[in-house]
């Protein structure tokens, strides 16, 4: 069965049937598409705070040792289910929290104190003037159509360039096991088209065919997945990076959002155009910088042979990725 045929039954459940006590928007999609500068304006608006990437397998929850959790197709997957209403409800178990490549005084600082992860989550379950959680986190994207049907969760999903995805890929070496997320997306939708099988085999051959076929598999099955559904919104990062205002005030509105004077402060602060252009080097997040300059980044990390690479993997999925945005 797949993910959006959800029963009459639970079409209509509220959050607060399922034992929510907050409020959540999720924000996902491809990792590198922005998730974190979207979902940091958002827990801008009053209160709202968000917690980062309970589904990270890295640093995330306890029992998450898969990227990419779902899709989910039926309550049969009760283990999963559990891990997704400990977020909701805010009982999460959380790993210590530090990555592989942390070493010394940081490495020590989140196995003792907590990582991103916890420490967001804390504020979240914590402060009382919260009431709305920002569920930032790429790697629940296959987790929407459960969240907003069942659930009742907006989400807004971010979309930027398979080239730019493709040379963040590159830049930072990343490769994910793409044999998991296909094996998933064809049980759960066999009429999907996938990116070719040379492209899931080896998630550290090729960064670049590693992003793409990724790009592919995750919107080209959210894309069909959540075909007019009104709690998701589709968000063309390039487009907010041009014109952040008018975007974001869509956005929140979609949402449900208050759009307020520290929110556009916000905005201002965060898409001046300032700063560096090169991004630090290994680093995933440079708050230095210019967030003006990333959209266009791409041109200079990827050879005419990668961008054919993108082109072929990619192909078809673009224009309905496109169509998605254009109708949000």
């Amino acid at each position: 069965m797949m993910a959006t045929e959800i029963s009459d039954e639970n079409e209509e459940r509220s959050p607060l049937r399922t034992g929510h006590k907050k409020r959540f928007v999720l924000v996902t999609g491809m990792p590198r598409s922005g998730t974190t500068p979207i979902g940091t304006i958002l827990s801008a608006a009053p209160r709202a705070s968000y917690v980062y990437e309970p589904f990270n397998a890295d640093s995330g929850m306890r029992g998450i040792d898969v990227y990419f959790q779902g899709p989910i197709a039926s309550t049969a997957e009760s283990d999963l289910l559990t891990q997704i209403r400990s977020v909701l409800r805010l009982q999460m178990k959380l790993k210590p929290g530090a990555y592989e490549t942390d070493r010394g005084v940081r490495a020590l600082a989140k196995n003792v104190i907590g990582g991103h992860t916890k420490l967001s989550y804390l504020r979240c379950k914590l402060d009382p003037r919260v009431s709305t959680v920002i569920w930032k986190d790429p790697f629940a994207s296959l987790l929407v159509p459960y969240l907003t049907r069942v659930e009742r969760v907006p989400a807004v999903i971010t979309v930027r360039s398979p080239y730019a995805v493709a040379a963040s890929f590159k830049r930072l070496g990343w490769g994910f096991d793409l044999r998991h997320l296909h094996d998933q997306i064809r049980l759960d939708a066999p009429t999907i088209p996938l990116p070719p099988e040379s492209v899931v085999v080896d998630p550290k051959a090729d960064s670049v065919a590693n992003a793409a076929g990724l790009w592919t598999l995750l919107y080209g099955y959210l894309a069909r997945a959540t075909a007019d559904d009104p709690l998701v919104s589709w968000v063309d990062v390039a487009a907010v990076i041009r014109d952040p205002m008018p975007a974001y005030r869509k956005v929140f509105a979609r949402a449900g959002l208050e759009f307020t004077a520290r929110v556009e402060a916000k905005i201002h602060d965060t898409y001046k155009d300032e700063g560096t252009d090169e991004p630090a080097v290994g680093r995933a997040h440079d708050r230095h910088r210019n967030v003006q300059s990333s959209s266009e980044y791409w041109r200079g990390l990827l050879s005419d042979e990668d961008i054919r690479k993108v082109d072929a993997i990619t192909l078809g999925t673009t224009d309905l990725v496109n169509e998605r945005i254009r109708s949000a």
